[in-house]
């Protein structure tokens, strides 16, 4: 059955017991809107504008001529100045200067500084913290103040002490309970125990001329490597010790690589061990 759209005017098809009245929700959407607003002059240009039924209150300026005044809240006194202002909500001032100039007056004590003897402001939830906050008007006071004179909980003071650096010989100030520093910075002691724990190469105190940096030079070649290959290929990738071959396998030189480096690249001279065999021999640090 073939029907017009009342909006658009377009034929669609429907069957004859449905009771359809638009070919899309497009134009049901358009006809909702239309049956649910009415047209209303606005009341600055006069011209003809549309609003919906259920706001009347807002039909009475026009897109053009838009009207801010729906929300009208009760005038307030500045809790502060006492000025009348219109509030944008729960607040009680007329201002954010208002606001920070009663947090201090009402919300916040004076206090005499316990190191300079400044006056200086602080807040009342402030004072009631546990850490015992609002003695001192500034953190250089603070710390002035616990570097010359620290009250333990015991009543006893401790104060400042002179020391020698060792390192640089300049006379520096620490308290008398830090009895374990020796240095007057963290430089000074770093250069100090670099100097006594990693001495290295000649400063060492097993110094042999140079031997380790020898050996890992002939560790590190390709010759070492091609040797090692060798090795394992003569004795078909199998432990000689317990005849393992699915593990970490080492060459061993039968003759010490240190004593002997004439030698250290003999294919004679190397056995197929394991880890395990190999450490037997060595010791933890079998290579």
């Amino acid at each position: 059955m073939l029907k017009n759209c009342e909006v658009c005017g377009d034929e669609f098809k429907s069957s004859p017991s449905a009771n359809r009245r638009f070919c899309s929700r497009e134009c049901r959407g358009v006809q909702s809107s239309y049956e649910a607003s009415v047209f209303f002059e606005c009341r600055i240009c006069g011209a003809l504008s549309q609003g919906r039924k259920c706001r009347p209150d807002r039909m009475t300026n026009c897109k053009a001529h838009p009207y801010i005044g729906f929300r009208k809240h009760k005038q307030k006194n500045c809790k502060h100045c006492g000025k009348k202002f219109n509030p944008g909500g729960r607040t009680t001032y007329c201002s954010q200067e208002c606001y920070l100039a009663d947090m201090a007056l009402n919300h916040s004590v004076v206090n005499n500084c316990q190191f300079c003897g400044v006056k200086f402001r602080i807040g009342k939830s402030a004072m009631a913290n546990v850490n015992g906050r609002g003695k001192y008007c500034s953190m250089d006071c603070k710390e002035f103040a616990y570097a010359l004179f620290v009250k333990w909980p015991k009543g006893r003071a401790v104060r400042e002490i002179s020391k020698v650096c060792p390192g640089c010989g300049v006379v520096f100030k620490q308290l008398e309970t830090d009895s374990q520093r020796r240095h007057c910075t963290q430089s000074c002691a770093n250069k100090a125990n670099s100097a006594h724990f990693h001495r290295s190469g000649e400063n060492h105190w097993n110094w042999q001329g140079g031997i380790d940096e020898k050996a890992r030079g002939v560790r590190h070649s390709y010759r070492y490597e091609k040797w090692r290959q060798s090795v394992f290929e003569r004795d078909d990738h199998i432990c000689q010790e317990c005849g393992e071959s699915d593990c970490e396998l080492h060459a061993h030189h039968v003759f010490e690589f240190v004593n002997y480096p004439e030698h250290r690249l003999e294919v004679w001279n190397g056995l197929t061990l394991c880890r395990d065999c190999h450490e037997k021999i060595h010791g933890t640090q079998a290579a």
